[in-house]
């Protein structure tokens, strides 16, 4: 069913359609919101920015009037883009629908990855592995190529083995990170992929860590352990992706 947010005034006048590609796992229940809420709560502060309306692809929800939202937020998944699963597919064709129609667009995690593929990239499984935990992104410093306008060096969340390993013709990676080369993609003017999760409070990502150990090398582990050193870039994050979605929906 899709959801309108119950904020009925939003400061910008603008929709946002957030494309959920996973649910928040038994395990987390009743500790942590909704991912839902999580998008919400991270891009609301604290004032209404946005008006927002919810689609879930995993059941093959996707708006049948594109004009129905401003601009859209792809989520995260557990899932693998290259698993190609029937609501996989049927988001590449969305997301093509977006690029066509030139609506504002920023993909987050599996959301960022699976925009690749749509457009012609490929994602594959790292042979480094796991990269988990509070990860460093060198960002472009030429602000023609850097449209989040984010600064040289930030630190964010993240909780993934895939990644964008080619990427589709026009694009331009605009950030990496020592784990992920194309961390941080502007597949289009409108459209832009984040390969970590500005959405997710640090907590949230120490218990990804702890839940993930066992499927981790004892190195990999290790690394998670000592990235919560580092404080993540969460508000400024949000902040500078509220700012190109709004920019954006404004100027089409």
């Amino acid at each position: 069913m899709i959801k309108d947010s119950l904020r009925q005034k939003n400061s910008t006048g603008f929709t946002i359609g957030l494309i959920l590609c996973d649910q928040l796992r038994d395990q987390f229940s009743g500790d942590f919101p909704e991912y839902e809420t999580m998008f919400k709560t991270a891009f609301e502060g604290k004032t209404s920015v946005f008006a927002w309306k919810t689609f879930d692809a995993v059941t093959g929800e996707f708006p049948i009037d594109l004009d129905v939202c401003d601009g859209y937020l792809i989520s995260g998944s557990r899932s693998s883009v290259y698993e190609e699963k029937k609501w996989m597919l049927s988001l590449e064709g969305f997301i093509n629908k977006l690029n066509r129609k030139n609506k504002p667009t920023v993909g987050l995690c599996f959301g960022h990855q699976i925009m690749a593929k749509a457009l012609g990239g490929k994602v594959a499984c790292a042979p480094e592995g796991w990269g988990i935990g509070f990860a460093r992104c060198s960002v472009n410093s030429d602000s023609s190529k850097n449209q989040l306008a984010l600064p040289e060096e930030l630190t964010v969340g993240v909780c993934h083995r895939d990644q964008v390993v080619k990427l589709p013709t026009g694009a331009t990676n605009i950030g990496s990170a020592p784990h992920c080369n194309n961390f941080l993609i502007q597949f289009t003017p409108k459209m832009v992929g984040f390969q970590g999760h500005p959405e997710f409070e640090p907590a949230y990502i120490s218990a990804l860590i702890v839940e993930a150990k066992t499927h981790l090398t004892p190195q990999e582990y290790s690394i998670a352990l000592q990235s919560k050193r580092n404080a993540p870039d969460n508000q400024l994050i949000r902040k500078a992706i509220t700012k190109f979605l709004t920019k954006q929906m404004e100027n089409t």
